[in-house]
């Protein structure tokens, strides 16, 4: 992260800023969930993705779709060193 940029981990969403990563669309192959997921993952501190998650679960999206690759989300965060808090977040909607 640039030195002039500061983390915002306090930051309150409401649904209405949720509903943006549910509008997100794949322009290739890659499964939507993928897209909505990834785009979450990457967007949102650890206790925002957590309430993404918990909607994004209620609304019967799948958690293990995958990328044009075949990975899901969960093997791609699996292989970042600082991401544990966002797969564990993943791993106990899946079990």
């Amino acid at each position: 992260m640039k030195k002039d940029k500061q983390r915002v981990e306090s930051e309150e969403w409401d649904t209405t800023r949720f509903e943006v990563f549910f509008s997100l669309k794949s322009h290739d192959e890659t499964d939507r969930d993928f897209v909505i997921l990834e785009k979450a993952y990457r967007s949102m501190p650890v206790p925002l993705f957590e309430q993404f998650l918990e909607i994004f679960v209620d609304r019967n999206h799948n958690l293990q779709a995958k990328n044009k690759a075949g990975q899901t989300m969960l093997e791609i965060i699996a292989k970042h060193a600082q991401s544990t808090e966002y797969l564990q977040a993943i791993q106990q909607r899946i079990n």
